[in-house]
């Protein structure tokens, strides 16, 4: 079994790399790219010239790519690998971070793990996503220390003796870390109820208000200073927000990718994995239709909704508010990352299938 495990990771990580890299070598630099790395001229330009021109210029991105032009400018196989190791490191890291939001069961967690990395690997927009030179590459890697960040901010509140110096230090990681890229606050807050809404027992004054909050209020204060600098956004047009949901749809489902090249194959592929996740999502609500008896059927249903109403539809619904308000484009690259937890509920609803049909054979 273990040589099996072996095995199928490293198919996917071999798909990983192929796919992302030979989709970067046959698609030449878009506008965005040109324009990022022309602002690359040097450090001072960056900060205090091109990011507050433009709308919402997270320095995050920027500043991981900035000294690789300086070793070789222009070359745009090396400014892409930062994106693309940031993704390798999300696949190692998915199994680990599926421990940390505590929603299945420890045997379970390879067959998650799995299906979240294989649909991880296929995606067509972060294939193509993961080594443009754009902020957005690290989207993915960023929701990922979320879920670590924030297990370990918890697990502060639950020590009997809590360190002042702890808060203190955690105030001023999280101040960097949300400075880092805009779109971390949001991806920060949803996974800290997420996994607050399930670790509490019993609710209270104390469940509802803990002290871990402080550092994230103080944190949110200190960096609002940075992104208002930040977010100036001189040189940005007035948008129809919605005016581009055709582009959010072709991009979630990638089946027109326009000038988007070396994707065709996989973009079929993943509208069939799509209607495969509709069709588990009937079958299971099905399942417990007909078995309405069967209390775990509706378990998995419930954690499929909870899954996803926080951590994939509250983060779009923040970021459509924040789109109107700003008059900007409202485009799936924004909140990419909500596809990864997408893809651990579907790995859910799969284990439980399995698992329902392996416990059915073993009692015939």
């Amino acid at each position: 079994m273990k040589k099996v495990k072996i095995i199928i990771t490293l198919i996917l990580v071999f798909l990983l790399f192929y796919l992302r890299l030979s989709v970067r070598l046959i698609n030449t630099p878009s506008e965005d790219e040109i324009a990022e790395i022309a602002g690359f001229k040097s450090i001072k330009y960056l900060i205090i010239d091109y990011l507050p021109r433009i709308p919402g210029g997270s320095p995050g991105g920027y500043l991981i790519v900035y000294p690789l032009n300086k070793i070789s400018p222009n070359n745009i196989l090396f400014l892409g690998l930062p994106g693309l190791i940031s993704h390798f490191l999300v696949f190692l890291i998915i199994p680990k971070s599926i421990s940390k939001l505590k929603i299945i069961k420890p045997e379970y967690n390879f067959l998650v793990s799995s299906i979240t990395r294989l649909f991880f690997v296929l995606d067509p927009t972060l294939v193509y996503q993961s080594m443009e030179i754009r902020p957005y590459a690290f989207l993915p890697l960023y929701w990922i220390i979320s879920i670590f960040l924030v297990s370990r901010l918890i697990k502060i509140d639950k020590y009997k003796n809590k360190s002042l110096i702890k808060y203190i230090l955690f105030s001023i990681l999280l101040t960097v870390f949300f400075v880092w890229h805009f779109y971390v606050l949001i991806m920060f807050l949803s996974i800290y109820f997420f996994i607050k809404m399930r670790s509490i027992e019993k609710f209270s004054f104390q469940s509802l208000l803990p002290k871990s909050i402080i550092p994230i209020f103080s944190s949110i204060i200190l960096a609002s200073p940075f992104w208002i600098y930040f977010s100036q956004g001189k040189g940005a047009a007035p948008y129809n927000t919605f005016g581009w949901l055709h582009v959010v749809i072709a991009q979630i489902y990638a089946i027109d990718k326009g000038s988007q090249k070396g994707i065709i194959w996989q973009n079929w592929l993943y509208f069939f994995l799509i209607v495969l996740i509709i069709t588990l999502i009937l079958y299971t609500f099905l399942s417990y239709l007909l078995q309405r008896r069967n209390l775990k059927g509706i378990e998995y249903l419930v954690n499929f909704i909870y899954i996803n109403s926080v951590l994939v539809v509250l983060p779009i619904i923040v970021i459509i508010l924040l789109d109107i308000s700003a008059k900007y484009m409202f485009l799936y690259r924004q909140f990419v990352w909500i596809a990864i937890p997408f893809y651990i509920s579907t790995g859910i609803l799969v284990a439980r299938i399995i698992n329902n049909r392996l416990k059915k054979e073993s009692n015939d």
